[in-house]
C-alpha cells in the first residue's frame, strides 16, 4: 500500500476549506443551518483517534520485538488502512471547518452569539488531531528493510543499520566519491510528535488574546489581528509539517579515516566535519518517543563548544556502535599526538 504524503493531506484540507467556505456562504444567504458537526461528533472523533493509536502501538510493539506472539497480518493490514482513513478523514474535517471559520469571522460583527464559530474551531482541532494520529500510526506500521529483515516469524532480529545512499547532489556540500548513510525513517514520527506538541502550545498561547477579546476582558488587539496571528502560526506550522519527511531524508553521515561528516538541510544545506582527534567524549541521548521507536541521538563534544555536533534518528544499536567506535578513534588520535 502506498504511503500517505503530508503534502496531499494539506492539499485536501485546502480544497475542503474552499468548499466549506462556499457552502457556508450559500447556507447563510438562504437562511439555512450552518453545516457544522454537532458537539457529539467529538466523541466519535476521539474514539476513532484512540482506537487507531491503540492498534498502532500494538503493531509497533511487535515490530520492535517486544511481543513474542506472531502478529496477525490481517490485523496489521487493517491497522494501516484505519490509520490512513483516520488521516484522510481528519484532513477533510479540518479543511471543512476552517472554511466555516473563515465565513463566521466575516459575520463576527453581525452576530451576538459566536457559538457556531467556537464549535467549528473545536471540530477543526479534532480533525487536526485525527490527521496527526493517522500519520503517526502509519509510521508505526512501516517495516523498513534496513530496520527489520528477519522478524518474529523467522526468529531472526537484524540490527538496524542504515545502508541506503542518500539522494544528495550538491558538489559544494558533498565531497566526491563519498557515500552518505541515512538516519532511520522512524525519526519522521519523532519529528511529527515534536511538531504537534510545539504547535499546539504555540497556537494555544497566541489564541489567548482572541479568547480574551471575545469574552470582553480585553479591548485590544483588534479582532482581525487577534485572528491573523494564530492563523499565521497555523499556516507556518502546516508548511513545516510538509517539510519534515524531506528534512529527515536530508540528514546523513559518513565515516572517513580521520573525521566524521554530518550533513543536513534542504534549502540551507550544511556539512560539518568533526575530526576524531578533537573529540573529547561521545554520548547517546534517548527521549521518550525515541525510546518507544528504538532510536537515539548521538552527541559529539569537541574541544570547542562551537563545533559540537549531534546526529539524531539513529537506531539504538547503530548509536551504540558509533559511540564506541568514535571514542576509540578519538583516543587513538589523541595518543598519537
Amino acid at each position: 500500500m502506498k504511503a500517505m504524503r503530508p503534502l496531499l493531506l494539506a492539499i485536501i484540507a485546502v480544497v475542503l476549506a474552499a468548499i466549506g467556505w462556499l457552502t457556508t456562504v450559500l447556507t447563510t444567504r438562504y437562511s439555512m443551518a450552518t453545516p457544522v458537526l454537532p458537539p457529539s461528533a467529538l466523541i466519535t472523533m476521539g474514539f476513532i483517534a484512540v482506537l487507531t493509536l491503540i492498534m498502532g502501538i500494538r503493531v509497533l510493539r511487535w515490530r520492535n520485538g517486544k511481543k513474542k506472539t506472531m502478529l496477525n497480518p490481517i490485523l496489521a493490514a487493517r491497522t494501516l488502512i484505519l490509520a490512513q482513513a483516520c488521516a484522510y478523514a481528519g484532513a477533510v474535517l479540518l479543511g471543512w471547518h476552517v472554511g466555516i471559520v473563515i465565513e463566521q469571522l466575516r459575520l463576527w460583527s453581525f452576530r451576538s452569539d459566536q457559538g457556531i464559530l467556537w464549535l467549528a474551531l473545536i471540530m477543526g482541532g479534532g480533525g487536526l488531531i485525527m490527521a496527526i494520529v493517522g500519520l503517526v500510526v502509519e509510521r508505526f506500521c512501516r517495516i523498513p528493510p534496513e530496520d527489520l529483515e528477519g522478524g518474529p516469524a523467522s526468529g531472526i532480529h537484524v540490527v538496524a543499520r542504515p545502508r541506503a545512499k542518500a539522494n544528495m547532489h550538491t558538489a559544494a556540500i558533498d565531497p566526491p566519491g563519498l557515500q552518505w548513510l541515512r538516519v532511520s525513517r522512524k525519526y519522521v514520527t519523532v519529528r511529527i510528535v515534536e511538531w504537534a506538541i510545539g504547535n499546539v502550545i504555540t497556537i494555544g498561547l497566541f489564541s489567548l488574546p482572541l479568547l480574551f477579546v471575545e469574552l470582553g476582558w480585553w479591548k485590544w488587539p483588534p479582532l482581525w489581528l487577534a485572528v491573523a496571528v494564530p492563523a499565521a502560526f497555523l499556516l507556518v506550522g502546516l508548511w513545516r509539517l510538509v517539510l519534515i519527511p524531506r528534512q529527515v531524508r536530508a540528514i546523513g553521515y559518513a565515516e572517513r579515516d580521520d573525521d566524521l561528516l554530518i550533513r543536513r538541510g534542504i534549502f540551507f544545506q550544511r556539512t560539518m566535519v568533526v575530526p576524531y582527534g578533537r573529540m573529547q567524549y561521545v554520548d547517546v541521548a534517548v527521549g521518550p518517543v525515541e525510546r518507544v521507536l528504538g532510536l537515539c541521538t548521538l552527541k559529539l563534544h569537541t574541544a570547542s563548544a562551537g563545533t559540537n555536533a549531534h546526529l539524531p534518528g539513529l537506531p539504538a544499536a547503530e548509536g551504540a556502535r558509533l559511540r564506541e567506535q568514535l571514542s576509540a578513534r578519538g583516543e587513538a588520535r589523541l595518543a598519537g599526538l
